[in-house]
């Protein structure tokens, strides 16, 4: 378990105690968060998501924030190290007293919308849901 503090904008939101810390897009909620008890966020939904992975409070929960904010996190635990993975990328190993800044890129992902396929068919059909009403 390690700490890790994290702010948003320049105010201190909480110090985390757990196994680690999911940031996400609500393209990667459904992947990464998800997993880890995180909430589902719509496509488009213009959101990133903060999680804390197997939290040692159980009060400790996901939190919602726009994509408009800067997020920095850095780990307290005295002598940690600590891996940091950004998806599409390799981990790497980090030292304490490292803060790392995650915001909105100026660039942008078109994703592709296939013909005939609905976002909530999918998820209804990944997730084994019932088919509702």
């Amino acid at each position: 378990m390690i700490s890790i503090e994290v702010t948003v904008d320049g105010v201190f939101l909480n110090r985390y105690r757990s196994d680690g810390l999911i940031i996400a897009t609500s393209t990667g909620s459904t992947a990464y968060s998800l997993s880890v008890g995180g909430p589902i966020i719509v496509p488009g939904s213009g959101v990133i998501v903060v999680t804390p992975i197997a939290p040692h409070t159980l009060t400790v929960r996901p939190v919602v924030l726009p994509n408009t904010s800067q997020v920095s996190v850095r780990v307290t635990t005295p002598l940690a190290s600590y891996l940091v993975a950004a998806d599409g990328e390799g981990p790497t190993l980090e030292l304490p007293d490292i803060a790392i800044t995650i915001s909105k890129s100026k660039e942008s992902v078109h994703l592709v919308k296939l013909e005939g396929r609905d976002y909530f068919d999918t998820l209804r059909k990944k997730l084994a849901w019932g088919a509702g009403g």
